[in-house]
């Protein structure tokens, strides 16, 4: 699709493990990866990469120029991108009548949930995300409302956009 792009100069930051890693695609040593990195490690960003393509338009851009392009290209990408903040959750689910519905309803928002499905039929089927920090409050809490009664079913180590 860019078959005339001269370089693909790239960086990434994961979480995981703490790795960062770039590529100056040929480009003068330090020039195209490692200012990519720097405008990536200065926005405080982790799991994403940047990809900052240049075409050759004739003009030799010098050392210094070719890092003040790198790092504009890649700091206008990162100004424009949606930024999520995810957090490790766990994804709760359980099946109440009505009757109970209304008291679970009124006790989620204070949890900050992210529900995923309500599905209302014979019975209210609910499933939703929670930080992981409010979990075993929350179970509690339901535990406590129901009298024993829910089965709650929780996923746990996963990660959500809590933004």
């Amino acid at each position: 699709e860019n078959r005339k792009a001269r370089h693909n100069v790239y960086a990434y930051v994961l979480r995981e493990g703490n790795v960062s890693r770039y590529s100056d695609d040929g480009e003068p040593q330090g020039t195209g990866g490692v200012p990519v990195l720097d405008v990536i490690n200065k926005s405080g960003l982790t799991d994403v990469c940047v990809v900052v393509t240049r075409y050759f338009g004739g003009i030799l851009l010098g050392a210094s120029g070719l890092t003040r392009a790198y790092s504009q290209g890649c700091s206008m990408a990162v100004n424009a991108a949606r930024k999520m903040k995810m957090c490790e959750c766990s994804r709760i689910s359980f099946s109440c009548d009505y009757t109970l519905y209304g008291k679970v309803s009124y006790a989620l928002p204070e949890y900050g949930v992210i529900m995923e499905k309500e599905d209302f039929a014979d019975s209210v089927n609910l499933t939703f995300l929670v930080k992981s920090e409010f979990s075993d409050k929350l179970k509690k809490q339901l535990t406590d409302i129901s009298c024993g009664k829910l089965e709650l079913s929780e996923e746990t180590n996963l990660l959500a956009d809590f933004a």
